[in-house]
């Protein structure tokens, strides 16, 4: 199970180490200060954890209170005695402290400011009568200096934590101050076992047993997570960590939309493509289709024209046969024959006609004596439809036919 430490020195990655066999245990923070900055116990109340918290600084067991509703926040100064005393509280800090001498050094050497506070004190035996003969699991003491003062209100035989922290030197520093609290614990039955640089750890002579977690300080398989909420330079590597993840989250999201709208642009295109290629293969299709009915229509235009010239050149062979063999004469009175038959079984049958005619012909009287005969019937003949007389044609003679019946219907029209 991965523990999130909030302590400034990792004071509670070695408390877990020895404890975390307990399932909802029980501590004393004296000195709390913030509920989550530099916090001892807030990893253990992550895990399920509740205690009493001993904060006097009007502002943080205010915060206290609001962040751990279902916890006891005592706001009293912890001392020998029964009474009130004067605290120096340096605002926005865990340095205020009861100890003037200590106050003074602060504000020489580092240019601090503090309030005197009118604080209520009780000694460690009256604070904690309701705990009496209960287990508490640990004991942390930071009270800037004052450590030995509160140890002296404390009575072992009622109140016995398994393990006790005590911040072992003078604020701001590392100068070592912890002789006489050592002495006082020792007094007590309580052994010490490790010292992180910060602070003092000791275990209850009868718990020895926890000494052997204190071997060494907290490393890689402590499997501990940083909250990046401590004040020390260990807690800064997880608060850079968290900018540049949530600056990667922002880079991520903005990736995703830019990959959604170009995937919506390219779905977009593709529809796009192919209602193109749709209407191109229509274009397509309606292209064939009018080249076919041009190749039918020039085909049929070929087709006649063809026709034509065959007719044309039937005439012409057999007039250029009729050459070949000296009767070219022979067939040209032929062909005159046949178009006056037609011309005069035409004109029979249309006395308008044949008397326009007749007016035309009087200017060439052979042709019209040769009309005239060929008009006349002859005895006993009988009249031939001109449909069937035209059907008896040769080709030629039909096409004389065909214009001759057309002149006859303009001027009947006429």
């Amino acid at each position: 199970m991965t523990f999130t430490s909030y302590a400034q020195n990792l004071e509670d990655v070695v408390l877990w180490r020895a404890l975390k066999h307990i399932d909802r245990g029980v501590y004393i923070d004296i000195g709390a200060q913030h509920p989550v900055v530099d916090s001892v116990s807030k990893g253990f109340y992550e895990q399920g954890w509740r205690g009493t918290h001993v904060e006097p600084v009007p502002a943080y067991a205010a915060l206290l209170r609001e962040d751990r509703p279902d916890e006891k926040v005592l706001q009293i100064a912890l001392s020998d005695f029964s009474g009130v005393l004067d605290l120096h509280v340096f605002p926005n800090t865990g340095l205020s402290t009861s100890d003037s001498a200590n106050a003074a050094a602060l504000n020489k050497t580092h240019g601090l400011s503090a309030l005197v506070v009118p604080t209520p004190a009780l000694p460690i035996h009256v604070a904690f009568a309701d705990l009496k003969d209960r287990d508490v699991h640990w004991m942390k003491i930071d009270v800037e200096g004052e450590e030995a003062r509160v140890l002296r209100g404390w009575d072992s035989q009622i109140l016995r934590p398994w393990i006790i922290v005590i911040e072992a030197t003078v604020p701001l520093s590392q100068e070592l101050h912890y002789e006489e609290a050592d002495a006082l614990l020792v007094e007590a039955g309580y052994r010490f076992c490790y010292f992180d640089g910060l602070n003092r750890f000791y275990v209850a002579q009868e718990r020895a047993a926890l000494s052997k977690a204190f071997a060494s300080p907290p490393n890689v398989f402590d499997e501990t997570r940083f909250s990046g909420h401590g004040t020390s330079w260990l807690h800064r590597p997880p608060l850079a960590a968290a900018a540049t993840l949530e600056r990667l989250d922002a880079e991520l999201l903005g990736t995703r939309e830019a990959l959604r709208e170009s995937q919506q642009s390219r779905e977009a295109a593709a529809a796009e493509l192919a209602t193109l290629k749709a209407a191109a293969a229509e274009l397509q299709a309606r292209a064939a289709l009018a080249e076919q009915k041009a190749a039918l229509m020039t085909d049929r235009a070929m087709q006649a024209e063809a026709r034509e010239q065959r007719a044309t050149s039937s005439v012409l062979r057999r007039f250029a046969y009729a050459a070949m063999e000296g009767r070219l004469s022979a067939a040209l009175k032929h062909r005159v024959r046949t178009t006056l038959r037609v011309l005069a079984v035409t004109l029979h049958h249309h006395p308008k006609l044949q008397a326009g005619v007749s007016a035309v012909l009087n200017v060439a009287p052979p042709l019209k004596r040769r009309l005239s005969t060929m008009l006349a019937a002859p005895p006993g003949h009988t009249e031939v439809a001109p449909a069937s007389s035209a059907a008896a044609l040769s080709p030629d003679a039909k096409l004389v036919f065909k214009r001759l019946t057309a002149i006859a219907n303009q001027s009947r029209s006429h």
